[in-house]
Formats: C-alpha cells, sequence, structure tokens
C-alpha cells in the first residue's frame, strides 16, 4: 500500500474534473479513520502535500507565512491556480478534517508546523460555495485550538516558535502606518 496510495492520490493534479474528484474522494476515504495509519500518511505517504497542493492559490505570502511550508505550495506564485471544481475542493477539506479530528494530538502539531492555516486561511477569503466555507472553518477551529492539558495560546505559541526559530523576523508598527495622507488604524470608524 505505501507504494500504490501515492499513486492513486496523485491525480487531483490531473486534467479531468472527474479524475480529480474522484482521487479526492478516494483520499478522503482513507483518511475516514486514520487514527491508526495517521502517522504513517502523515510522514511516509506525505498526504498533506497531496491535500494542501490544490487548495494553495496564486497569494503571495510573507516570510513568516511559509516557514515550514511545502516550497511546492507557494513557489508557483502568481501563476498557481486554486482547485476549480468545488467538489473536489469540499472533499479535500473533508479530508483535512478527518486527519485533524481523527489523527490525535501529533497529528494536529505536524498539520500546524506545515502551515495548513495559512493556505486554508487564503482560500476562506476567496471561497463562494458555503458547504466548503464550513468545512475550511471546522478545520481552522482544530488547528487554532489549544490542545486538552495545554495553557491557553500553546498553539498560537508553537508557530511564533517556528518563525522565531527560521530567523525571519514579523514587523510589527507599535503605531498605524500613514501612506498617502491615509491610515491603516480602522478602530475609530463606525
Amino acid at each position: 500500500l505505501a507504494s500504490v496510495l501515492p499513486a492513486l492520490i496523485a491525480p487531483p493534479r490531473e486534467e479531468t474534473a472527474e479524475r480529480r474528484r474522484g482521487a479526492a474522494g478516494m483520499l478522503r476515504d482513507v483518511l475516514r479513520d486514520c487514527r491508526d495509519s495517521a502517522f504513517w500518511l502523515v510522514h511516509e505517504v506525505d498526504v498533506l502535500r497531496f491535500l494542501l497542493h490544490p487548495l494553495a492559490g496564486p497569494e503571495v505570502l510573507e516570510p513568516q507565512e511559509r516557514v515550514g511550508m511545502d516550497p511546492e505550495l507557494w513557489m508557483a506564485g502568481p501563476d498557481k491556480m486554486r482547485e476549480p471544481d468545488h467538489l473536489t475542493r469540499l472533499y479535500l477539506v473533508e479530508a483535512l478534517l478527518l486527519l485533524l479530528a481523527s489523527g490525535g494530538r501529533a497529528t494536529r502539531q505536524v498539520v500546524r508546523e506545515r502551515r495548513a492555516y495559512v493556505i486554508l486561511h487564503f482560500m476562506d477569503m476567496v471561497e463562494e460555495e458555503e458547504d466548503v466555507s464550513e468545512a475550511i472553518s471546522e478545520c481552522v477551529q482544530y488547528l487554532r485550538r489549544d490542545e486538552e492539558g495545554e495553557r491557553d495560546g500553546a498553539s498560537d505559541d508553537l508557530v511564533a516558535g517556528m518563525v522565531r526559530r527560521s530567523g525571519i523576523s514579523q514587523t510589527v508598527t507599535a503605531k498605524p502606518q500613514v501612506i498617502q495622507g491615509k491610515t491603516d488604524n480602522y478602530d475609530d470608524v463606525d
């Protein structure tokens, strides 16, 4: 199965929507109950690459957003097209949700480190289908919440620590920037 599964799930890059949809649906079915095989799927099969690549779009990512992310997801730049088929996107997001729900704490940690949240965040900003957007929201809940037994904010601290270790500094300004007479501070706007 280790050599067959990657060959079966590679078609999300195929030209026909039916083949991509079929591969995404099969991947979702494989991940339906992956509690015992989550480590193998994430580390050996690299299932996250197959899930996230079709969901990534042409957005230009900041260096701190790319830390830990598969370079294939952001190097294509503005030429990268997000999966156009609604059902394929839905199946892929549902597959990621199944991985997060049944994979356990270690699997969720790896998904956080691989920066799936960044891909989902940008995808959700342009997603027009309600059911896909709801599935994205559920995935984000798994990625942003703190694990049981950890202090509040621990999942956010993990990502911030990765950015610090990478040597990329986040630019944070203490006061709003004014560009051509406009401000980016909208706190006082009703």
